[in-house]
């Protein structure tokens, strides 16, 4: 998974050809998880172990591959940058397996993290959809229950609340 992982952030970061924007978006990125670190650990119960910069790389790592997951899912891409077919999403039960591991407690990264990392690169990307509509059609097809509309009577964005995936 760790290649995966790998390939999907750089995936995500790179959203144009020119290199000189895929580095600033790394770095934009890199700063915003450094800036939320602190916030980040006060949302687990337990004590992370890890120091700020172990901690800044997984959630770099996995924010990013979470959403390029999310984005690869939602547009329905099941080929590489190279035309070949992506080992993850060719993968009926890895698709199933990431679904469930996603679900985990264990496995929860704060939402911020993803919106943070999403808002980074969104104005680079070609779609404009929020990270919990992206995350709600992941998982739709676990759940029972119908999607809840995204704004309430009020003009409340509902999805704004959302503190973690699950």
């Amino acid at each position: 998974m760790k290649e995966h992982k790998w390939r999907y952030m750089t995936s995500f970061l790179q959203q144009t050809n020119i290199p000189q924007e895929s580095k600033e978006c790394l770095e934009r990125c890199v700063d915003a998880i450094y800036e939320l670190c602190g916030e980040a650990r006060q949302c687990y119960s337990e004590t992370i172990k890890y120091n700020e910069n172990e901690l800044a790389k997984i959630m770099l790592l996995d924010g990013c591959f979470i959403l390029e997951l999310f984005v690869r899912c939602h547009a329905n891409v099941e080929v590489n940058e190279d035309g070949q077919p992506d080992p993850v999403r060719k993968s009926a039960w890895m698709i199933t397996a990431l679904q469930h591991d996603l679900g985990l407690l264990e496995n929860q990264i704060p939402f911020f993290i993803l919106v943070r990392l999403y808002e980074i690169v969104k104005p680079r990307a070609t779609k404009n959809y929020s990270v919990a509509s992206l995350a709600l059609k992941f998982f739709d097809p676990l759940s029972r229950k119908p999607r809840p509309e995204e704004k309430d009577q009020l003009g409340v964005n509902l999805y704004q609340l959302i503190k973690h995936i699950l």
